[in-house]
């Protein structure tokens, strides 16, 4: 039998509603256009403001994991919505039994800033959601639901805040003319406001006029000159999240303090063509060249990691100092936390900025002249490091190099998840590994030099604490930061800051342990389809040594946020799935615990790995921020 009206089933009957993304649906944002743009460019804008899609579905997840679902149908006061349906034009049998409630996330853009002077042009868009709840016929289908204009076929009962700060896929229409000169293989630049990276927004879509505009005939004395081209290059053990109760989550990045955008395996774009271009033509006729196409508009496409927020559009990035993978960044830290293990940081402009707290091996990428590293690299404590200079490798370019920064474990000292699985603080003060103060010569071989070693007697006293601007002594949390930081477990995420506030992913936590296991060999990939390259070791680490077993559907569910009874659960599987020592678990909101994480929050509660927060309240379904990890896992450790 169907279901009531406004029931659950009905929820689950038009869960396409809330994702479709086509203009005609209530999924079309809502669009203001600020004093900013010129009155001459509303209607382009506009036009592209409205073709703001969500491609990642992630909104849709947000509210499928929130409790409207099943609250809306009881919050809808069905009378009225009847009323209100019966005054549409075209409805007058709408009744409580033949309509039905719908939940619709929503976009709403401010443009607030279009500039198109010059070369650079901008385009600033504040964006927010809404989660909307509408009252439909049950007959309408779901590509056909409009809540506004003549044409109105259901209404909007009341709309909530949507807040999205997961990682988001986002395709848009840039306004006719924006990307005039643009290749599709030329980026557009994104900065979302309070992001320390710059995004490369990807050209998927680009329309020109077919028919090209002739340019003015040349008189007989002149001569023209073709533009220059350029050659663009099911298991019986308790999963931390079973299939039948996924909790959606979000994205990481390549070192476990920090997000990612891309997940591909990086490649080296090829060195631009050096071919001249032709010779001027010398003939004294007159020589007709027909004109570039006029652009009619392009499609782009960007993940932003932090979620919705205030985005500008760029043709030209002039702050970016470093790019990984894609992502440009501003911080020559921010691109060191985020490169994987022997990945490679491209230069964009000369950078005397210095990298801190290095646990990983990685390459930066030189050009001379212009683009040179005057910087130092300071290693972990816990590690040595070697630089030296490769001019052979057949990925650079003219003028090109590598410079190698490969770290080594001290022997001396054990450190997380070394010999004897000692994890306390040790070591030596970290010694500066420079870049290089010269452009080195293509003409000579790579002559690995290595920096000065460091003292390898464990001295505790020679680890002095580390200093964040938003850690500070009087934090609950300081101690434990200092400890994993300390122990190359955590590092900061970039202009000093530590983020305590920031939640971790699943994948971000998995390569957290294995940096704790030492970062042992594996062979093979693991059995997930959503493993980002970077933390592919790590995953297959944690599988293959039962850590963790995926949330089902073959996936990992590397991007979703952890929970703090997923997190209990990775620790007490990597310390061996001790048995608890006793059945009862006494806070108020025990009986929230997942039946398949009850063995492990009671190891973790048992052994003050876990503790309530300031309410007095575990939250075994709420996101462990960064702070409440480096706690846990100063707990764990030390237990």
């Amino acid at each position: 039998a169907d279901a009531p009206a406004g029931s659950i089933k009905l929820w689950e009957d038009t869960v396409e509603v809330k994702n479709t993304v086509a203009p005609v649906t209530p999924a079309k944002p809502s669009v203001e256009v600020g004093s900013g743009v010129p009155q001459a460019d509303v209607d382009k804008v506009t036009e592209a403001a409205e073709s703001l899609e969500d491609a990642s579905g992630t909104m849709k997840e947000l509210v499928e994991e929130s409790d409207l679902p099943e609250t809306a149908a009881g919050s809808v006061d069905m009378d009225k919505a009847v009323t209100e349906l019966n005054k549409l034009t075209g409805i007058s049998d709408a009744t409580a039994e033949n309509t039905r409630v719908v939940i619709v996330p929503r976009m709403n853009v401010e443009v607030t800033e279009y500039t198109t002077t010059g070369d650079e042009k901008k385009l600033v868009m504040d964006v927010t959601a809404t989660a909307d709840i509408v009252v439909t016929k049950k007959t309408t289908t779901v590509d056909a639901i409009e809540t506004s204009g003549a044409s109105q076929n259901a209404v909007v009962m009341s709309s909530q805040p949507l807040t999205v700060n997961e990682p988001i896929t986002l395709t848009l229409n840039l306004p006719v003319g924006f990307a005039a000169g643009k290749e599709t293989t030329d980026p557009i630049f994104v900065k979302r406001a309070g992001d320390q990276n710059v995004l490369t927004a990807k050209i998927v879509e680009k329309d020109t006029s077919p028919t090209p505009t002739p340019a003015p005939t040349a008189g007989p004395d002149e001569t023209s000159a073709p533009s220059p081209t350029t050659t663009p290059g099911a298991s019986t053990e308790p999963t931390e999240s079973p299939a039948a109760s996924q909790k959606p989550d979000a994205p990481g990045s390549p070192n476990p303090t920090t997000t990612p955008e891309a997940t591909a395996e990086p490649t080296e774009s090829p060195a631009a063509s050096t071919a001249p271009s032709p010779a001027p033509s010398t003939a004294s006729v007159p020589v007709k060249q027909a004109a570039p196409s006029p652009d009619t508009g392009a499609k782009v496409s960007f993940t932003s990691p932090n979620g919705l927020g205030v985005f500008t559009f760029l043709t030209e990035d002039n702050t970016s100092v470093a790019e990984v993978n894609g992502q440009r960044f501003t911080n020559l830290q921010d691109a060191y936390n985020a490169v994987e293990e022997n990945g490679v940081i491209t230069l964009l402009k000369d950078c005397d900025q210095d990298i801190t707290n290095v646990t990983k091996s990685f390459k930066i990428k030189i050009t001379t002249p212009g683009k040179q590293f005057k910087g130092n690299v300071i290693p972990n404590s816990y590690y040595n490091c070697v630089v030296s200079i490769d001019v052979m490798d057949n990925t650079l370019g003219q003028n090109e190099s590598y410079m190698i920064y490969t770290l080594t474990r001290k022997p001396s000292i054990p450190g997380p998840g070394g010999p004897g699985g000692s994890t306390g603080p040790g070591g030596t003060d970290p010694t500066p590994t420079p870049g290089p103060s010269t452009s080195p010569d293509p003409s000579a071989s790579p002559d690995p030099s290595a920096s000065p070693e460091p003292s390898t007697s464990p001295d505790p006293s020679a680890s002095p604490d580390v200093k964040f601007d938003d850690v500070k002594a009087k934090d609950w949390f300081y101690d434990a930061v200092q400890y994993v930081v300390q122990n190359g477990l955590m590092a900061g995420v970039g202009g000093n800051s530590f983020k305590p506030n920031d939640l971790l992913t699943r994948a971000m936590m998995a390569q957290i342990l294995y940096n704790k296991a030492g970062k042992p060999a594996v062979t093979g990939k693991p059995n997930f389809t959503d493993v980002p390259n970077w933390a592919a070791d790590a995953v297959k680490w944690a599988a293959d040594n039962k850590v963790t077993e995926g949330i089902g559907g073959g996936k990992f569910g590397s991007d979703r946020h952890i929970t703090r009874e997923e997190l209990a659960v990775m620790l007490w599987r990597d310390a061996g799935k001790p048995a608890p020592a006793g059945t009862a678990i006494n806070f108020p909101d025990a009986g929230k615990i997942s039946s398949w994480a009850q063995t492990a929050m009671k190891w973790a509660v048992q052994n003050k790995i876990l503790n309530g927060n300031d309410k007095g309240m575990l939250e075994p379904q709420g996101k462990a921020s960064r702070a409440v990890v480096a706690q846990m896992l100063m707990n764990y450790l030390k237990k």
